[in-house]
């Protein structure tokens, strides 16, 4: 492989080379590929280098030669190693990285691709004409193609291949070794069902049941309209258009007499016949009537089961824990559940009981990373607010108009939804915006990002136009790398994958270890917040400062404190209504009026992203409010009488 490494500086640095009239060219056509012969494309990536140079950190750029396009993945399956596409417009090849950037598969020609996770391991397969990748999160093994063809996705470290010396069908483990063959050509295809239980297709679409040497548990065969399922020593299956179970040794343990079923959990399987849901046990034993139009596995002694689309809890011996009034039951990750009925959410235990908290909570989820802390939503003067609370119910990050996301204990993601224009195709007219939070709740960036990416050690990658310009945040929120590459991939070895790129196509991938110094930076400011009786406001375009004033968007203002507003157009005059109270402002005009008195401001309305921007501390007070003002984390605090 041949690299070049450059060094990258500060942000500050890079202000310092570009001008404001190339800032716009950095962000969207900013750098071009490594395209052999292109007197316009090299300009583009001396520019770009000359730009990056100055960024601090050592990146090393991959060039497998005369390939203008190179984009970085992951494998889809999270293995730990990433996928390196690269292609000239009319060829292309594919390599594989770890999460350092050392190449770890030669670039190649795959004319397909698989993936696959189950019981906890992630396997992808790259399949060439001589020879097929295994990749998963231990190593990546190569398959003789010249041996075996047509390798299908990994079932618990197993995979189905055609051995081409007889064209029979094999079974290869992780390693590439060929664990099992039909050496007498009964069978079309061979799939790995768990617990040392192979299926056999048969032709006429039958399987038979085999056990790790190849041999059959049984005479009898089943049929494919359904997936095969082993768990908890048993094998579902179906025979004949109805449904059962059989132990590993190819026992019916139950009768096939049902329309439907699912897999065993804790001793019991659901079961359907005649539309009707019930559990059976291991001996075939109807333990729990079939009486339900829906039913699902027991979990911790529990399972939601619904009538008429009405859902409760039964335990194991069939007795209703919590009554059929449920409009949906959630189980949450640590065994609790969370019952819906209409728009409120009441917890509960493994008892069913409710768990006793001390406010009305709308809807409450508890994740499972976090140490015990759950989120919260509910309404507030007819406002839906949310927040992150301890298993003492204090509020960590104070109340908010929009949704939090835990990342981890010293940082959220908080998020407003767009809405989509009618017609309007996602994502690109979606107007969702991010922004990053400490572990008290404040706001550490602004909404100014528009879409989100990785997040590792406290790094979280932002975009600023939804899957292009991105960065990279600190726990600080500072832009450590400014939103102007393509893509960031951080990775579990802390390095980071960057790609820069033009309009025309022509993109490059570098990698580099991400600095801890990194880690330090802190920003310059803090945005500036609102908060209204304690729970922090979400504007469209961000509050700013005017002559030491902070100006917001008039009408969202308004209406938070419960005014009525007028717009005249002709006169670009404000109105605001409340009680006995009449607010009077003009865009441009430095004379606001209360009830008809004139009154001098220090800071004049103006439009800003066609939205009218008004002195919040005047409105405010002006509507009875009482305004102060927290230098410190630049945060305006309304209380209202």
């Amino acid at each position: 492989m041949k690299s070049k490494a450059i060094i990258l500086k500060s942000k500050e640095q890079i202000k310092k080379i570009i001008s404001k009239s190339s800032c716009c060219l950095l962000a969207v056509a900013l750098i071009a590929g490594n395209t052999a012969g292109s007197a316009s494309a090299l300009e583009k990536d001396q520019s770009a280098e000359k730009i990056i140079t100055n960024l601090g950190v050592e990146v090393t750029w991959f060039d497998f030669g005369p390939y203008n396009h190179y984009y970085i993945s992951g494998d889809g399956s999270n293995t730990g190693f990433y996928r390196l596409e690269m292609s000239d417009g009319t060829s292309s090849k594919t390599a594989y990285v770890n999460g350092k950037g050392s190449l770890v598969l030669a670039p190649m020609n795959y004319h397909s691709m698989s993936s696959s996770y189950s019981d906890g391991e992630s396997v992808t397969i790259m399949n060439a004409e001589n020879s097929h990748s295994i990749i998963s999160s231990e190593k990546i093994v190569s398959i003789d193609g010249t041996l075996y063809s047509d390798v299908s996705s990994f079932f618990e470290g197993y995979t189905s291949v055609t051995v081409k010396a007889t064209s029979h069908k094999g079974i290869l483990d992780q390693n590439g070794t060929l664990i099992l063959e039909d050496k007498d050509g009964k069978y079309t295809d061979l799939l790995y069902l768990g617990s040392g239980i192979f299926a056999a297709k048969i032709s006429g679409g039958k399987y038979a049941f085999l056990d790790n040497t190849g041999t059959p548990l049984t005479e009898a065969v089943y049929s494919t309209d359904w997936s095969f399922m082993v768990s908890e020593e048993s094998i579902a299956a179906s025979k004949e258009g109805k449904y059962g179970y059989l132990d590993l040794s190819g026992k019916e343990i139950t009768p096939f007499i049902y329309d439907d079923a699912l897999h065993f959990s804790e001793g019991l399987a659901p079961v359907c016949r005649d539309g009707k849901w019930g559990y059976t046990d291991k001996t075939g034993v109807e333990v729990i009537p079939l009486t339900y139009d829906s039913a699902r596995y027991f979990s911790n002694g529990l399972a939601a089961v619904a009538v008429s689309d009405k859902w409760g809890l039964i335990d194991k011996a069939g007795n209703m824990i919590l009554p059929l009034e449920n409009d949906y039951l959630y189980e949450q990750e640590n065994g609790l559940y969370l019952a819906r009925k209409g728009d409120e959410s009441t917890l509960l235990d493994s008892s069913g009981e409710p768990v006793k908290m001390a406010d009305d909570y709308s809807y409450v989820s508890y994740d499972g990373s976090s140490d015990g802390r759950f989120y919260a939503k509910k309404n507030k003067d007819g406002k839906a607010i949310s927040a992150f609370l301890d298993k003492d119910e204090n509020v960590l990050t104070g109340w908010k108009e929009f949704s939090l996301y835990y990342l981890s204990n010293e940082l959220y993601m908080g998020m407003k939804s767009g809405v989509y224009p009618p017609g309007a195709a996602p994502p690109h007219d979606y107007n969702q915006k991010f922004a990053l939070f400490d572990s008290a709740g404040n706001n550490l960036t602004g909404f100014k990002y528009s879409n989100t990416g990785d997040f590792f050690n406290n790094f979280k990658v932002v975009f600023q136009y939804y899957y292009e310009g991105a960065g990279l945040l600190n726990q600080y929120g500072a832009e450590v790398l400014p939103t102007i590459f393509k893509d960031i991939i951080l990775t579990d070895d802390g390095y980071a994958f960057v790609t820069i790129g033009d309009d025309s196509g022509n993109a490059r991938v570098g990698c580099f270890k991400v600095p801890e110094s990194w880690q330090t930076i802190k920003a310059a400011s803090h945005p500036v917040t609102v908060y209204l009786n304690g729970v922090e406001l979400y504007f469209d375009s961000e509050p700013t400062i005017k002559n030491n004033k902070t100006m917001v968007p008039l009408r969202k203002i308004f209406e938070a404190l419960g005014a009525t507003v007028e717009w005249d157009a002709s006169t670009k005059t404000v109105t605001a209504v409340s009680g006995a109270t009449k607010l009077r402002l003009t865009i441009g005009s430095p004379a606001a009026y209360m009830n008809g008195v004139k009154i001098q401001l220090d800071a004049v309305p103006f439009i800003q992203d066609e939205l009218t921007f008004v002195p919040l501390r005047f409105v405010s007070e002006g509507l009875g409010a009482d305004v102060k003002w927290d230098s410190a984390l630049s945060r305006v605090i309304i209380t209202t009488q």
